[in-house]
């Protein structure tokens, strides 16, 4: 995500985040530097109880724990998502192998399943304000019908 969301012509500092992610992980604050940071900043100043729920999924493999799902699973992927790439959604069909699993993905939509418009800076569209697309809601109620009437 660091790389992804970093603006054109500004170099991306791993390094910085991986220290700010060790300090995370260790219950320690983030140094004042990554909270100064516009790359670290978000992820170094967010409030404790935050900061317990992101130490909480980092433990936790979702590859792992996906495939270990053995009801019928929906993955949903946005084609211009910058924050989950589309090869995370068909990591996760794969560790699924044989069990049920359907994966739709909705090419112009972003992580939060809004239209973004092709070459749009990346946190400008992490910033849009328009409404998700209704085609989600559609994909997951067809899904779900699908589904029941199976059982």
């Amino acid at each position: 995500q660091v790389e992804a969301l970093t603006p054109p012509g500004m170099g991306s500092d791993m390094a910085l985040f991986d220290h700010t992610v060790a300090a995370i992980r260790a219950g320690r604050p983030p140094s004042g530097e990554a909270a100064a940071n516009p790359q670290t900043a978000m992820l170094a100043t967010l409030p404790p109880p935050a900061m317990t729920y992101v130490r909480s999924a980092d433990r936790v493999d979702p590859v792992a724990a996906l495939a270990k799902v053995r009801q019928p699973v929906l993955i949903l992927q946005g084609g211009r998502d910058l924050s989950v790439p589309a090869s995370h959604a068909e990591i996760l069909a794969e560790a699924r192998g044989t069990l049920p699993t359907e994966t739709v993905v909705f090419p112009d939509l972003n992580h939060f399943y809004k239209f973004t418009p092709p070459n749009l800076p990346p946190m400008q569209a992490m910033l849009l304000q328009t409404d998700s697309d209704e085609a989600v809601a559609d994909a997951i109620a067809d899904w779900s019908q699908r589904l029941s009437a199976t059982l």
